[in-house]
């Protein structure tokens, strides 16, 4: 088996979903919160000769629709010289010790493209809306809807027809998809399965890599309160800022 395959059965059978921590017993494991088949999207990994554009991410996962995504599939495609510019170009934060910053340094990049990778390609293909498709039916049992694992009652709402993610969540649409993707990376970045997934094959450099994982995670995040908006009352951040870094500060 390659290792594209490799990694398609991995995220399929194993890590994802029932790794999750709302996953329940139902559901082979995954939960009434995933679609009954779990397909990974297509994985690419490029150098990029040049990108014209106001922001170069270091990965895309398309289409940007959940409801696409979620009956139509998606792709995911990585950057790997755009993330290692990023780094090389990036200092690392002052509150990193001087002892630290070697090691921190040295295992960034990596880091950086597993946390991108789940980001991506399990953290954004991952979920099921829960929904009336059409006029009295529902792609859930709603005589017996899912628990909602935050008050441990049925869940009492639903898309209705005709609406999606971003026609009910507006501005904060994407905002929320980011952190729910962020969350998920970084709570799956560390478990040794996964490292040794992301060519992570040489044993001894597995312990170096969980150590950095939340130093490396937490390096940027003093920049991201100078988006805060200091005129709001609540100092929430700036609703015009760009949607993937508002997560941040969740």
């Amino acid at each position: 088996m390659g290792r594209s395959e490799t990694r398609q059965s991995f995220i399929a059978k194993s890590c994802f979903p029932t790794g999750l921590p709302w996953a329940s017993s139902e559901n082979d494991g995954k939960g009434p919160f995933e679609a009954s088949l779990f397909q990974a999207p297509d994985f690419t990994i490029v150098h990029a000769l040049a990108c014209c554009a106001s922001v170069v991410w270091d990965g895309v996962n398309l289409p940007n629709y959940s409801d696409i995504r979620e009956t139509c599939g998606l792709k995911n495609i990585q950057f790997w010289n755009r993330m290692a510019i990023r780094v090389e170009s990036h200092p690392l934060s002052r509150h990193v010790h001087p002892s630290e910053a070697k090691p921190l340094k040295a295992s960034t990049q990596m880091v950086n493209f597993v946390t991108a990778s789940i980001h991506e390609l399990i953290g954004h293909g991952s979920g099921k809306l829960l929904s009336e498709t059409a006029p009295n039916v529902y792609n859930f049992n709603k005589d017996r809807p899912p628990t909602n694992p935050l008050t441990g009652q049925a869940v009492e709402s639903w898309y209705k027809p005709g609406q999606t993610w971003t026609s009910v969540f507006g501005k904060l649409a994407i905002t929320v998809e980011e952190c729910r993707a962020n969350l998920i990376s970084y709570y799956l970045a560390d478990e040794k399965e996964v490292l040794r997934l992301f060519v992570l094959e040489d044993e001894a450099s597995i312990p170096d890599c969980q150590c950095n994982t939340s130093p490396s995670c937490s390096n940027s995040s003093p920049r991201y309160p100078l988006i805060l908006n200091v005129s709001h009352p609540l100092c929430v951040p700036d609703d015009r800022d760009q949607g993937h870094r508002r997560p941040r500060l969740v």
